[in-house]
């Protein structure tokens, strides 16, 4: 997965309404121009400007879709999450879908150096502001780090309160809590939530940073995962957090775990389809 434009946005959110319009449309796997594609989903596009590209975007950022741009035309076709998603939550309203459309948003593309993101802002915000911005801090620090990687930018300000409002917005990712907001504007981060119906989620998460930044490999250290994946931080766990659900990983045979070497190797047992269709397992 390469990353996308920095402003591939073009200051619009990713309403779940949209998302759900194009998986459908996607379904089957389907082609089209923008406005076609507009036609039939009834995204809102112009002949310069709209929609549907940026939800196009967004979709594929999330793991949602797969998107080739190709004789003017885009190819849409639906990715086994996608596929997962459209048969038990097609309307994007639970929250582990919505978590889990966020953390794919927020990740690591490769192991490039410096590191960048999928969607390089969301990635800025949540995976990599350990050493820069902190657990609290205000928009104008945020603002300030995205000047400082990018350069002066006239849409850098409108850009931070997009990837803020992706996750605040109810139309959006609202039911994700990654945050919350104090008074003078302060923001302050909050852990992924540490309970069992989510775990299946984070696995599935695991498996796909895995898939993607360490293909064709079986077994890595934890560590290694970790440093190059970004995995707890864009979580914002803790080691005692982690160790939790490392635990549950364990015990529900999707990873065997190591420490006879000094440091801990993690080796798959499931192939990447079978995780995900757990994903909603642990749900009442």
């Amino acid at each position: 997965m390469q990353n996308l434009a920095l402003n591939f946005c073009h200051d619009f959110l990713p309403e779940r309404h949209y998302l759900s319009r194009l998986m459908s449309f996607s379904e089957n796997g389907a082609s089209g121009t923008k406005l076609s594609i507009s036609e039939a989903t009834g995204i809102p596009t112009g002949k310069s400007s709209g929609k549907v590209e940026p939800i196009i975007g967004y979709a594929t950022a999330m793991g949602l879709i797969r998107s080739e741009w190709k004789n003017k035309l885009w190819n849409l076709t639906l990715s086994p999450l996608g596929k997962l998603m459209r048969q038990e939550d097609p309307y994007l309203n639970e929250p582990i879908t919505q978590w889990l459309a966020h953390f794919m948003l927020s990740r690591r593309a490769g192991t490039s150096q410096p590191a960048v993101g999928v969607a390089d802002a969301w990635f800025t915000f949540y995976g990599d502001w350990t050493s820069r911005l902190g657990s609290k801090f205000s928009m104008d620090d945020f603002v300030g780090l995205m000047v400082e990687k990018y350069g002066e930018k006239g849409y850098l300000r409108s850009l931070a309160g997009i990837v803020v409002r992706t996750t605040t917005e109810q139309t959006c990712l609202g039911q994700v809590k990654a945050f919350r907001q104090i008074d003078a504007g302060v923001i302050v981060r909050v852990p992924s939530p540490i309970d069992r119906s989510f775990f299946p989620c984070y696995a599935v998460y695991f498996y796909l940073l895995w898939d993607e930044i360490f293909s064709g490999q079986n077994q890595i250290s934890l560590e290694e995962f970790l440093t190059q994946t970004r995995f707890h931080t864009i979580l914002n766990w803790d080691q005692k957090y982690l160790e939790m659900w490392i635990a549950w990983l364990v015990a529900e045979r999707f990873v065997q775990l190591d420490r006879q070497t000094g440091q801990a190797l993690v080796l798959r047992l499931q192939d990447t389809e079978f995780v995900i269709s757990r994903m909603y397992s642990e749900l009442l």
